[in-house]
């Protein structure tokens, strides 16, 4: 895994609830103050129906649970990623009774009663995103909540598809109804499943939810594909692993034992070479020695700018601005893919292609394709997209388990390195 990750909004948790009367009777308040706020100010003309009353009771207690739990588990992210399904575009049933098309009216209403603060998609933000306020912020920590204060419940799906369009809104579709949709769903069932009864352990000193192991796979359907499909995406979200700070994980144990981690050494690039059938250069792979203004220094960078060609439909006139501030100044994207293609013009025929998508879904079938194959042998590994963590005396199992894996999914060897 890159140590530049970027900080990222944490993803919305459906199946978080509240799990003992000291939380719920939070939830309920805030409900109350949330319908006194609409009949003061006539926001509602009718009342609701009883099934609509009950929707909103249960979308208020999960979003104030994911906002709670936010506060006392606190991570990198800076917000929640919260997709609201922009009321006219929701095709599909909602996940939960109440995220479905008040969902929006909802979440405005806790930011009226000063519980959240909400932000709305701009260009770089992928969904709208939720926040505590400070007041609610001191209300939850005056709590004293802890890991029992909250429930984890599977969710009738733990596959999930989401459309997203050129200004950077998302909302769920339906998942398509083929083979491959339930051969997933029956996939994630057993991984959640010995999860939920594995022996994992946190001993920092870190604010940590070892309950927090539930996992979905997440698919996209950007704007530029027409059909549904579960070809494009799928990575797996979830598990309090992926939210402990890289310096923290060393304190992850697994039946008591240390762990290591495992990645695929430039996964997305050998993918790219795994789909056009041909064989990557020897070296570092986003080393690309003719820009002789690129230094080791911006390698984090560079790995961006290649993989933002790999996402990007049609001509890319200009850098984000991450992928700016990254590169020296002068290394516009014609330079820079010029370079890129003299190093690697086999890839040539796929850039601007959005073929980034396709190479995702690769790369999470072959974790799921891991992960099957370490419970069949009664290994517990924990997956972070595209590396594991593993407990250290079955590092060299594992090790091989991820090298067939790769084989097997897409034909070609990827090396797998062993962090300690």
């Amino acid at each position: 895994m890159p140590s530049d990750r970027p900080v990222r909004d944490l993803r919305f948790r459906h199946e978080l609830f509240p799990a003992t009367d000291k939380l719920a009777d939070l939830a309920s308040d805030i409900v109350e103050q949330v319908l006194t706020h609409e009949y003061k100010h006539r926001l509602r003309l009718r009342q609701r129906k009883p099934d609509a009353l009950a929707g909103l009771h249960n979308a208020i207690a999960i979003i104030v649970a994911n906002l709670a739990h936010f506060i006392v588990f606190p991570g990198e992210e800076p917000a929640i990623l919260l997709p609201l399904g922009h009321a006219r575009t929701v095709q599909s049933e909602a996940i939960q009774p109440g995220f479905g098309k008040g969902l929006t009216a909802a979440v405005e209403a806790l930011q009226e009663v000063g519980v959240a603060v909400v932000a709305l998609p701009t260009e770089h933000h992928q969904a709208t995103t939720i926040a505590p306020s400070e007041g609610f912020r001191e209300w939850v920590l005056s709590l004293s909540l802890t890991q029992h204060d909250f429930r984890w419940v599977p969710l009738r799906d733990c596959v999930r598809l989401t459309r997203k369009d050129s200004q950077g809104r998302r909302w769920a579709v339906p998942v398509p109804m083929i083979p491959e949709a339930d051969a997933y769903r029956q996939e994630m069932k057993a991984i959640n499943g010995y999860l939920a009864s594995a022996d994992i352990a946190y001993v920092g000193n870190d604010p940590v939810d070892t309950s927090d192991r539930l996992m979905a796979r997440y698919f996209n359907h950007p704007s530029h594909e027409h059909k549904l499909s579960l070809d494009l995406g799928g990575r797996m979200f979830g598990g309090f692993w992926q939210r402990v700070k890289r310096g923290a994980r060393q304190h992850i144990r697994i039946n008591g034992e240390r762990i290591v981690e495992l990645d695929y050494g430039q996964m997305f690039p050998r993918l790219a070479y795994a789909h056009v059938q041909a064989s990557p250069p020897s070296g570092d792979l986003y080393d690309l020695p003719k820009l002789a203004d690129i230094g080791p220094e911006h390698r984090g960078t560079v790995k961006k700018a290649f993989n933002a060609l790999m996402f990007k439909v049609g001509t890319m006139r200009k850098w984000p601005p991450e992928i700016v501030d990254g590169l020296p100044s002068g290394c516009s994207v014609g330079r820079f893919k010029k370079t890129l293609l003299a190093r690697h013009p086999a890839l040539a025929g796929i850039l601007n292609t959005g073929i980034g998508y396709r190479l995702m879904n690769r790369e999470s079938c072959i974790m799921c394709c891991v992960l099957m194959g370490c419970i069949a042998l009664g290994i517990t590994v924990l997956p972070i997209h595209d590396a594991v963590l593993c407990p250290a005396s079955a590092a060299f199992m594992v090790q091989q388990i991820m090298a067939d894996a790769a084989l097997h999914v897409v034909g070609h060897t990827m090396p797998v390195s062993v962090k300690t």
